[in-house]
């Protein structure tokens, strides 16, 4: 309740150059921050503002500052954030609002979660066979009689492998999600694209997660060779 969002982008500064010390390597082109930026849209979210209120006053980057400094009886930083114009006028009203969500709902989830291939080898089988032709092919470079290299990855795909990697990570343990995230990072072609995907459906459909089932296949190799 007691808490208000500032949201804008970023410009020039303000016209009121800050005063503060500076030395010429600090500001090798010598501007002088005397001169508004371009115009940029802010919006001021709080339960004490008054339902669709537009102010025209003129405020800077600055002013977020100054609003807090002067909120909190504080003294300003410099001469620029001195100068700046606060929003306390808009924090207007004597009780916070009541016509606003107090809570929100839960995003809504993709149905099926990663139906994004129109033949969606949804069985257990059928996609362990379809990953093992794919790592065959990042293997050996060819794929159905074609170069790897040659196989994009379609447009329609690139959302999907974000939603993957966001539910394959669910549940995951930290070694496991080491490896998931670094072969989302290394997706350079379709191929990629295509067994990321497979071994995302076999982890969230499936439950048997092949980072972590390789991962213990090479700990155990390493153990055997110990002995």
């Amino acid at each position: 309740m007691n808490t208000a969002a500032f949201m804008t982008i970023a410009s020039l500064g303000p016209a009121v150059p800050p005063n503060d010390f500076q030395t010429d390597a600090y500001n090798q082109n010598g501007f002088k921050f005397d001169k508004l930026g371009v115009r940029v849209p802010a919006i001021v979210v709080s339960p004490y503002t008054p339902r669709g209120l537009v102010d025209h006053t003129i405020y800077d980057h600055a002013s977020m500052l100054a609003t807090v400094e002067r909120s909190l009886g504080l003294g300003g930083l410099t001469d620029r954030d001195k100068a700046a114009s606060d929003v306390l006028k808009l924090l207007s009203l004597p009780e916070p609002r009541t016509d606003t969500p107090a809570t929100l709902v839960s995003p809504a989830q993709p149905k099926p979660p990663l139906a994004c291939e129109a033949d969606d080898a949804s069985t257990q089988e059928r996609l362990l066979a379809q990953r093992s032709e794919l790592i065959i092919a990042k293997r050996t470079g060819m794929y159905r009689d074609r170069p790897v290299q040659q196989y994009s990855i379609p447009p329609s795909h690139v959302p999907c492998l974000g939603i993957a990697l966001r539910r394959a990570l669910a549940g995951t343990a930290y070694e496991d999600r080491v490896q998931w995230l670094a072969d989302f990072q290394a997706i350079r072609t379709g191929v990629d694209a295509s067994t990321f995907m497979t071994e995302a459906k076999l982890k969230v459909k499936h439950g048997i997660d092949m980072k972590k089932v390789t991962r213990e296949a090479e700990q155990s190799k390493s153990r055997t060779r110990q002995v």
